[in-house]
């Protein structure tokens, strides 16, 4: 029993970490976390049945020749996968290939010298009918002594699992001020607690530190504009009643939509501006964000005295950021700060800055027209050149000693009926040529539907669409009925077609033809027709809009019906069933022109209304 504790005294001292610092001191050595979020191949699945040992080996060399040294990874996510739940509830263990899985994991990133963040929970669990898991302490428990305690004690000395995160962004489960989105919620208590015991589990149970994936600044500061520090040693501890329940460094999360309140980025508000009292490491943000590129993102969170960047992510693919967007940077940022970035399980081994040679991307799609461009981010130490010439291509700069934005732009059009292909190499030296495909399109040009029958009415309303990579026109507009927009443009456009008076002049339909040209290929026509306006909605035009003009604020001198109200370009603002002598409030809309259709069972009725502020 002596002996326990003094391991357990000897393995939280082994952890202290230094507030202020850079970096978190893992295994004797100062990191600063260079990396990035898998996070999953299969949601929830990925340490289990769905595991893929070949698609994680292939995350890992990218993430080491991207000069990354840790990655993190969704574990249970929100339930789903190999968890065993009582009919209650309750969790009674884990399938055995979980366990095979994860080791693979482990062993595959240590080859690449990788270190791994397992996340094993996330807030989508409350959006699974998992709530309970948190509110009741006796489920919490079934799940530590089942499956945290048997997982944590497996992995106790596995070299590379840098941290267990107990759970990403609960703020979102919690009800807390902007918190509480999903279908159930919990009490900040019942999460601190759930925190708390799995902290305290973990703790007790091996030297790994620990850490809560919050979901932003806010949740952890106690400054101006800030919710409160949710992940407080004194908070958990109060929840839990447990001296080992707390955290080892803190995690926050940063998009675009924090900015300028809660922006770990801004050079004005570094660490010691947050009031914070454990290393935060910056688990989530986008490797595209409108405000800092990847490298500023790298360098002013060393800077501002955090702990680490993780970029969102290597294959959510949520539109977010890929690979590609940060690869460079994580490059380049491991050469200028090599020693507090480099890992590797072996304590004898000599690590050095290697000849680092890495570009955003390897293949490019140019666009038919000359001067069309792409740029690639290329990541080196070393010098390089581009070897070869192609007679439509041009590719600056063609050499450079380091780091830098190669620009590829198209000499002349590509007018042939086959896209053209060919090869750029890039050599450097001691390494053998990189290969870069190029291709440039030919020219696509297709028009649907090629016919558009519109109403009798004014404003009746339609679209086709142009698919197409060249510019476009369309002329044989009749402007005196007929709107087109746009006329001219390039690339896919959908082309709205209004009528913009009704047809109650002629004795028989009305047709226009439309011609859409291009430069290469052949034009293509749309046949626009109009019918007739009948007598008895003719009959029915008059003026029932109480004041017109106004400030969009009206009634309509009607009994029950439903108003639509349009831009003059056919765009929708307003939709809506009302009923008679209802006050129609429509003052967020722009002085202007709109049109309001009114329909009732005997017809529909059509009138301008001029808005005024």
């Amino acid at each position: 029993m002596i002996k326990k504790i003094l391991i357990i005294i000897i393995s939280t001292l082994f952890i202290t970490l230094t507030v202020n610092s850079q970096t978190i001191k893992y295994e004797g050595k100062d990191y600063f976390i260079n990396g990035a979020n898998i996070p999953w191949n299969a949601f929830g699945n990925d340490v289990g049945y769905s595991y893929n040992a070949l698609w994680f080996e292939n995350i890992f060399s990218q993430a080491e020749r991207s000069g990354m040294n840790c990655l993190r990874l969704w574990i249970h996510c929100d339930g789903r996968g190999t968890l065993n739940f009582t009919l209650t509830g309750a969790v009674s263990g884990i399938d055995t290939i979980f366990y095979s899985s994860f080791d693979d994991i482990f062993k595959r990133a240590k080859q690449h010298h990788i270190m791994i963040i397992p996340c094993l929970w996330s807030f989508d669990m409350t959006n699974a009918n998992r709530a309970d898991l948190i509110q009741d302490s006796i489920k919490t428990k079934s799940y530590v002594d089942n499956v945290l305690i048997p997982m944590v004690k497996r992995y106790a000395n596995q070299c590379n699992l840098f941290a267990w995160e107990i759970i990403n962004e609960p703020e979102w489960s919690m009800k807390v001020p902007s918190g509480g989105v999903t279908k159930q919620k919990v009490t900040a208590n019942e999460m601190q607690r759930f925190v708390g015991m799995m902290a305290a589990a973990i703790h007790r149970n091996s030297s790994k530190m620990v850490t809560v994936g919050s979901a932003a600044l806010k949740y952890n500061s106690t400054v101006t504009n800030c919710v409160a520090n949710y992940w407080s040693d004194k908070a958990i501890k109060l929840a839990t009643k447990d001296s080992l329940a707390f955290l080892d460094f803190y995690q926050i999360h940063y998009y675009d939509w924090m900015y300028p309140n809660f922006d770990p980025f801004d050079a004005q508000k570094p660490y010691s501006y947050w009031n914070l009292d454990k290393p935060v490491l910056i688990g989530e943000n986008s490797g595209k964000d409108v405000r800092y590129n990847p490298n500023v993102m790298l360098e002013n969170a060393y800077t501002n005295n955090f702990a680490g960047v993780m970029f969102w992510s290597i294959a959510a693919f949520d539109g977010i950021s890929t690979i590609n967007d940060f690869i460079t940077a994580s490059s380049d940022f491991r050469i200028k700060h090599f020693n507090n970035v480099s890992f590797s399980c072996d304590p004898n081994e000599v690590l050095s800055v290697d000849s680092a040679f890495v570009f955003s991307n390897n293949k490019f799609s140019l666009g038919v027209d000359s001067n069309n461009t792409k740029t690639m981010a290329l990541s080196s130490n070393i010098p390089w050149k581009i070897t070869n010439k192609i007679p439509w291509l041009e590719v600056l700069p063609d050499t450079a000693n380091g780091s830098d934005t190669i620009i590829f732009r198209t000499l002349s059009t590509n007018n042939n009926t086959i896209e053209r292909y060919d090869t750029v190499w890039i050599k450097s030296a001691g390494k053998s040529p990189e290969m870069i495909s190029i291709m440039q399109q030919k020219p696509a040009f297709s028009v649907y539907p090629r016919t558009i029958n519109l109403t009798e009415k004014t404003y009746s309303s339609s679209s086709f669409t142009i698919t197409t990579n060249v510019a476009w026109s369309i002329t044989g507009i009749d402007t005196s009925w007929l709107n087109i927009y746009p006329s001219s443009g390039f690339g896919n456009t959908k082309i709205k077609v209004i009528s913009i008076t009704s047809n109650d002049t002629n004795k028989s339909s009305r047709t226009v033809e439309l011609t859409i040209t291009n430069p290469y290929l052949p034009s293509a026509t749309v046949t626009i027709n109009q019918p007739v306006l009948s007598d008895i909605v003719s009959e029915k035009i008059s003026h029932i809009i109480l004041p017109n003009a106004n400030k969009g604020v009206f009634s309509l001198l009607i009994s029950d019906c439903w108003v639509e109200v349009l831009t003059l370009s056919g765009e929708t603002v307003f939709k809506r069933y009302t009923k008679a002598n209802e006050i129609i409030d429509l003052s967020r809309l722009s002085s202007g022109v709109y049109v309001l259709n009114a329909t009732t069972p005997k017809g529909t009725i059509i009138e301008k209304m001029v808005i005024i502020k």
